[in-house]
């Protein structure tokens, strides 16, 4: 029985190394629903399409919800992202926009940081104690899924993205 349980454990714990790498280093917000970014500088946001990205879900007003934005399949979800976005946190919906994103393929990434540590907690096992989750809303079970799984179109002036929050 250990055994046959071990192997899972140890995937699961891929799942929240991965989720945390991820964010590790996201800026803290200012309290605008639009959130801080860190990417281009404003000028270069201005020229760009924009992202809305339609969080449901939330437990609770706890901490912040973390958001990386990745243009590429090898960065997704564990390397550099494009844009890093943190927001307070609201019960139920959330809607956060971002705008300088030239048009082309994406993947969403977030967590809720709901103690406000900067850090994706798990338990012993490895599983996440927040909520997390990507665009497009893959089916997470032991790992993160593929770029493809979570990839978007932006593409036009303005794309609206919905996502939902996951909980263990």
């Amino acid at each position: 029985m250990i055994r046959q349980a071990w192997p899972r454990c140890r995937c699961r714990c891929r799942l929240a190394v991965v989720l945390l790498a991820v964010f590790l280093g996201a800026t803290p917000a200012g309290g605008a629903v639009r959130g801080q970014t860190e990417g281009p500088e404003p000028a270069a946001r201005e020229t760009g399409a924009r992202l809305v990205l339609d969080l449901h879900g939330i437990r609770n007003a706890n901490g912040l919800v973390r958001i990386a934005i990745f243009d590429r399949a090898g960065e997704f979800p564990e390397g550099e992202e494009i844009r890093k976005i943190a927001v307070p946190a609201t019960p139920g919906s959330l809607q956060v926009v971002t705008d300088g994103l030239a048009p082309g393929r994406y993947a969403i990434a977030f967590f809720h940081d709901a103690d406000g540590d900067d850090r994706f907690r798990t338990n012993f096992l490895g599983l996440p104690r927040e909520g997390f989750g990507f665009s497009r809303d893959p089916v997470v079970f032991l790992s993160a899924p593929d770029f493809e799984d979570a990839a978007i179109s932006l593409e036009g002036p303005e794309t609206t993205v919905s996502a939902t929050m996951k909980y263990w």
